[in-house]
């Protein structure tokens, strides 16, 4: 096999994984308002192989420093309680693949997104659907559990108090990045 065919079969083999830490993301986020921290570790592990064979060192650069602004501004986030660690990774992962171009896309669709997502479960929250979607009172973890909404005794909204997946959200990236990755 050539050169030509070995980074072709090898970059399958990095979207596929891709893809697959995407999913596995969503669903564990999903079911268990956590994200394994293999998840972003695989996915920046990918990236490096992608960057090998596809980037040169000033694009290489240019998506590190961007993932660098993310994490930064995520790290200050997690700190002030408005999101969860996992998230944070996950959105630094992701915007390591985005890089300059896409990264932007991402951030803004991730935002409208979530939004929209917290919207949907704000509204939900009381009804029956929603009791059948999300686990139970009692199955849920200290630091999951749901809250009094009233917002004259809650002066700031603090992620470790809400059952909001995010990485539905974020999951938008796999599709317009692997568009680009062709």
């Amino acid at each position: 096999m050539s050169n030509w065919g070995i980074s072709v079969a090898m970059l399958l083999c990095v979207q596929a994984a891709f893809v697959f830490c995407i999913c596995y993301a969503i669903v564990s986020d999903f079911t268990r308002l956590r994200i394994a921290n293999w998840i972003p570790a695989t996915l920046t592990a990918l990236f490096l192989v992608y960057a090998v064979i596809r980037l040169d060192v000033s694009t290489f650069g240019a998506h590190l420093m961007l993932a660098g602004m993310v994490f930064a501004f995520g790290f200050v986030s997690f700190v002030l309680g408005w999101v969860g660690g996992g998230d944070v990774k996950l959105m630094t992962a992701l915007t390591l693949w985005a890089g300059p171009s896409l990264g932007p896309d991402l951030l803004i669709l991730t935002t409208l997104g979530g939004g929209i997502m917290a919207f949907a479960l704000l509204l939900l929250r009381n009804s029956t659907q929603a009791r059948i979607l999300m686990r139970s009172e009692a199955s849920r973890s200290a630091a999951c559990a749901p809250t009094d909404w009233r917002w004259e005794q809650r002066p700031s909204f603090r992620c470790s108090r809400c059952s909001c997946p995010r990485s539905i959200s974020l999951a938008r990236v796999g599709r317009s990045d692997q568009a680009s990755v062709r």
